[in-house]
């Protein structure tokens, strides 16, 4: 930035970085506002009445539900505790917006877009299992199976699907069940049965094998659905049926469930809190200093202090800032009986001015850095100029 001091003037040099979509910014009207107002700040106000009696009860339910974590029935507590929020978010009217951030952070972490994840939920929960399978779900189903880790399992699928004898072979040799079908063969060949029940038979087995391989079921379940396909209880479109209705994005290979990865670091509306916990969301005022709370500076106070927030409370930073901690890690290293009030103050920082070497006009300004990043040197060597504002300048 250069500051002709002479004739009044301000002209900003810089590059523009196309990573960074902010488009035009403001710097006139920006620079107006901070010579206005040359000391902003921005901070939360105290707690409103009653706010930490609430705060204290959240705290406590919340503390309620950890300690159902523990023991012997931890796992069946903690499924159901991720039930309650999943009911809660995909079945409320009034939870509309957090069910599209859920939907969309859910089909980040199964590698899909946003409409392929509505596209094969629709299809399990409203259209059905259908045999065959339109080319748009298979080719998403066997996109979920690689996104999942079940890349021979998907080759085995896709030869599954194909329901010819010589797809259906290959298929049971991908899935190392080759002999186990040519058993289960010899009997139907041996009775001269026809080549649709052949056909049916070894459709039936691969299936019971697909379930057990994408860890849909167990070993003994697959059994016990093959001895009831041997008896005529159930017929291969009904486990075909059963088959298709699990490829849907919700553990991983390695058992890892993908809801649990979607919904952690969510962020989580007042609105949303309210009903889960059925407790008044904290709230609180917000304190603008020597800036009006509707300028331009004031809003970018305002969201720069979100920002840092939300990229703390999501843990954004962690594993990408060496040394980072959120407050969750901070509050682990050490367990409160009691909240914790934190305060964040954002001002700007100070802009020392220099006069330039090349022009006894012009005053150049350096960003100024924290102060644990170390003193910026100034240029030149030359002390800097501060000079009293507001500072006469030029539209």
């Amino acid at each position: 930035m250069l500051v002709d001091t002479q004739k009044g003037t301000v002209e900003f040099i810089g590059t523009y970085d196309p990573r960074y979509a902010t488009g035009p910014l403001p710097y006139r009207e920006l620079l107006e506002e901070g010579l206005l107002h040359p000391e902003p700040a921005f901070t939360f106000g105290e707690p409103e009445q009653g706010m930490l009696d609430e705060a204290d009860k959240l705290y406590a339910k919340k503390e309620a539900d950890i300690e159902t974590f523990s023991g012997p029935e931890a796992r069946q507590n903690f499924a159901l505790w991720l039930r309650r929020w999943m009911n809660l978010i995909m079945g409320h009217p009034l939870l509309e917006n957090e069910r599209q951030i859920y939907l969309a952070r859910h089909a980040a972490v199964a590698g899909l877009t946003k409409s392929e994840f509505a596209l094969i939920s629709n299809y399990v929960t409203l259209h059905g299992a259908m045999n065959p399978v339109p080319p748009d779900i298979l080719n998403l189903q066997l996109k979920i199976l690689r996104n999942l880790g079940f890349e021979k399992e998907a080759g085995a699928y896709a030869l599954y699907r194909q329901g010819t004898t010589k797809a259906l072979s290959e298929a049971s040799k991908a899935l190392g069940i080759y002999e186990q079908v040519r058993k289960i063969l010899a009997p139907i060949i041996a009775a001269r049965k026809s080549e649709n029940e052949m056909l049916n038979a070894i459709r039936a087995f691969v299936c019971c094998e697909l379930m057990v391989a994408l860890k849909q079921t167990s070993r003994a379940q697959a059994d016990a659905l093959w001895l009831d396909f041997e008896q005529g209880k159930v017929k291969t479109g009904g486990l075909d049926s059963s088959l298709q209705l699990r490829i849907v994005p919700e553990w991983d290979r390695a058992g890892h469930p993908l809801v649990y990865q979607a919904i952690n670091g969510m962020p989580i509306s007042n609105k949303l809190l309210k009903l889960f916990y059925d407790v008044k969301p904290p709230t609180i005022g917000l304190v603008f200093k020597d800036v009006p709370a509707a300028s331009r500076l004031g809003r970018i106070l305002y969201k720069a202090d979100y920002v840092l927030k939300t990229i703390d409370d999501a843990e954004e930073l962690f594993g990408n800032v060496s040394g980072h901690k959120s407050f969750r890690a901070v509050a682990g290293d050490k367990r409160f009986d009691r909240n914790i009030w934190f305060r964040y103050e954002l001002r700007p920082l100070e802009v020392p001015l220099y006069i330039s070497d090349n022009d006894q006009r012009s005053i150049s300004a350096k960003p100024g850095l924290p102060s644990v990043q170390g003193p910026v040197s100034s240029p030149a060597a030359r002390p800097p100029i501060r000079p009293k504002w507001p500072m006469p300048y030029q539209r």
